[in-house]
């Protein structure tokens, strides 16, 4: 894969900046892994109107909802990983569709100023 015009891997990144750059040039967000358990960095991709395409482990099936705003595979499964990428590269509009859930989906769940007027609510809702 190392050398493939198209692909990037880029390791670690630890710039903010560099990452903010990486997320909007960027047309699909893809993370087959083992254990992400949290799913911080699909959020991030999320937000940034990714697609994304992801394992069903930890927390990412919780936020990547199949056929919605990605393809959530089996650990391993490298046929539904590379359908999942052909489909979304010879489907721009579906790409776009994906990446606009993605973008809705992170700012109506998953915002820290959403989360914390829901946290709010729930406190004053106990008070009463």
């Amino acid at each position: 894969m190392e050398g493939h015009p198209n692909l990037e891997l880029t390791g670690l990144i630890s710039d903010v900046e560099a990452l903010k750059n990486l997320y909007r040039t960027a047309s699909v967000f893809v993370l087959p892994h083992r254990f992400e358990r949290a799913g911080h960095v699909i959020i991030e991709a999320m937000t940034a109107g990714l697609p994304i395409v992801t394992s069903n482990q930890g927390g990412p099936p919780e936020v990547v909802k199949e056929g919605v705003n990605g393809f959530v595979m089996e650990i391993g499964d490298v046929n539904k990983l590379a359908e999942s990428l052909i489909t979304l590269l010879q489907n721009p509009d579906l790409v776009r569709a994906f990446g606009e859930s993605s973008k809705q989906i992170a700012a109506d769940g998953y915002l820290w100023g959403n989360i914390a007027d829901k946290m709010l609510d729930c406190i004053v809702g106990d008070l009463h």
